[in-house]
């Protein structure tokens, strides 16, 4: 049997690796300034975790880029944290960040195994979507310890089952609307969990930026949170269902920035590329028409968002090109 261990790296695998290096980097200065300023011993076991998975992770990325003699991103590094700045985030809220990126992240490195042919890959990212679920379960734990962790609305266990009789239940726009599913009440909550996490990010980067560009697009990040959770918390209350809050997460008064503009622009624009999955994904699990729609619609707001948060950082050369394909064109005018 042939060993493709060493074969040439494919561009889904590239793709793959580049992304993952430069994630894991930007979450190494987060984890690093969070350490600094957690003083719950539970909550800074979560985070001592996942920094640790984050400086594995960086060295098996960057030992097999070095043995490919492929460029290693410049990502983020020391310079782009400032570990001495005071405290901008609850104790609380760091161990929603920690349970949220352990359960974003792990879905992530699940598309990151299905991208990687080589053995090799397909080893190293299984591995990383076990060090996320771990991380997802501590947090998890500590969450349900400490009474803090927001439940999903209850229902009655169904005495029956029933099949789906009228194509009535894909309705939504006039008349008599049906109760919202389990699969569409799932994903509602979840997505106003994320986006209560995303407005007090957006919210306290907000307050420490020195960049007036970055802050005014913190601030409208801010605003697309409070608008999706706005319209989650209608579906929900249209059935009579209740969406439990999280608990001090709002920042504290610090104006000291712990991260660089860069690092601060960088990730809210990577959050709000993460949420126009999980909308895609929510309008697959809706059958109801209006719901489909109003996840539609928050697509595309937060896909202008993403975007324009890109601008900003190619405008302000604080982002890496990522790898391209040969400009054919270009070469064969030469």
């Amino acid at each position: 049997m042939n060993n493709n261990h060493h074969a040439k790296l494919a561009s889904s695998e590239i793709f793959a690796l580049w992304n993952t290096y430069v994630n894991e980097t930007m979450a190494l200065c987060v984890l690093k300034y969070f350490l600094e300023t957690v003083e719950d011993p539970e909550i800074s076991e979560v985070l001592k975790n996942a920094k640790s998975f984050s400086e594995e992770n960086i060295k098996m990325v960057k030992d097999i880029f070095k043995a490919e003699n492929f460029p290693v991103p410049q990502g983020f590094t020391d310079e782009d944290v400032n570990i001495n700045a005071p405290k901008l985030f609850s104790d609380e809220f760091l161990l929603y960040y920690a349970h949220l990126v352990g359960n974003v992240t792990a879905n992530v490195d699940v598309s990151m195994t299905f991208c990687s042919v080589r053995k090799d890959l397909r080893e190293f990212f299984t591995t990383c979507i076990n060090s996320s679920i771990g991380i997802y379960n501590q947090s998890m734990d500590v969450l349900l310890s400490k009474g803090i962790y927001p439940r999903s609305p209850a229902i009655p266990i169904p005495e029956h089952i029933e099949m789906i009789q009228k194509k009535s239940f894909l309705s939504g726009w006039f008349g008599e609307q049906r109760p919202l599913s389990v699969n569409e009440m799932t994903m509602l909550y979840y997505n106003h969990w994320r986006n209560a996490v995303g407005y007090a990010l957006s919210t306290g980067f907000s307050q420490v930026t020195s960049s007036k560009q970055a802050r005014d697009y913190f601030v409208h990040g801010a605003e697309i949170a409070n608008h999706v959770m706005d319209v989650t918390r209608k579906f929900m209350d249209e059935s009579n269902l209740i969406i439990s809050g999280l608990t001090n997460i709002m920042p504290t008064n610090s104006t000291t920035s712990p991260f660089s503009d860069k690092l601060l622009t960088y990730h809210i624009a990577a959050l709000g590329g993460i949420g126009i999955g999980y909308y895609g994904m929510s309008i697959g699990l809706s059958a109801r028409r209006d719901i489909g729609v109003a996840y539609s619609r928050l697509m595309i707001e937060t896909m202008e968002y993403s975007q324009q948060g890109y601008s900003i950082m190619i405008e302000n050369e604080w982002i890496e090109q990522p790898p391209l394909a040969p400009d054919r064109k270009k070469l064969s005018e030469k």
